[in-house]
């Protein structure tokens, strides 16, 4: 009995490359650095300086630092680490905007809600800050000046143990290139 024998298979075409897409990106970070060598805006490709990735889809991004003057809902914030969060060795910590002033922030049975929209389930750290679920459970709007900064990530610590983020301590804003 004679073995079959297999003959080699071509590779499927290679798709050709999109330059145009790739250029353009490269031409717009060059303008963004050309101004801020020129002394404007201060602009630069960041990523999620955080080691635990408390937003790990957020691979690298675009950091403009500034003062917004409006925030909304899933902006990207830049700011020193506050307190609760002294044990972080970057100059600056990345969230997520969860709520701003205004909003109806429910934190109950581990479920978090702005605006009778589920947004993240789980206290996994709430221990560490010394209380039960039950402890951080809130209902309540936004105060004004006042951002709810939350993370992806399970073991996100953010807003939901150390309350609020005071606007004025933002320094800059993200926008997510891949």
């Amino acid at each position: 009995m004679q073995a079959d024998i297999l003959e080699p298979v071509a590779p499927p075409p290679v798709p050709p490359r999109r330059w145009g897409h790739s250029a353009f990106g490269i031409a717009v970070l060059a303008v963004l650095f050309a101004v801020r060598e020129m002394g404007g805006m201060p602009v630069g490709l960041v990523f999620d300086p955080n080691r635990e990735h408390c937003l790990p889809d957020f691979h690298l991004g675009l950091f403009v630092r500034h003062t917004p003057t409006q925030l909304h809902q899933n902006d990207l914030v830049y700011f020193k680490p506050v307190p609760a969060l002294s044990y972080v060795r970057d100059p600056y910590v990345l969230k997520r905007v969860a709520a701003v002033a205004g909003d109806h922030l429910v934190i109950r049975g581990e479920v978090v809600s702005v605006n009778g929209h589920e947004i993240a389930r789980g206290l996994p750290l709430a221990g560490i800050y010394k209380h039960t679920a039950r402890e951080l459970e809130r209902n309540e709007t936004v105060p004004q000046g006042r951002l709810f900064v939350i993370g992806n990530a399970v073991l996100s610590d953010d807003s939901r143990y150390w309350g609020y983020l005071d606007v004025a301590k933002v320094v800059g804003t993200a926008t997510r290139l891949f």
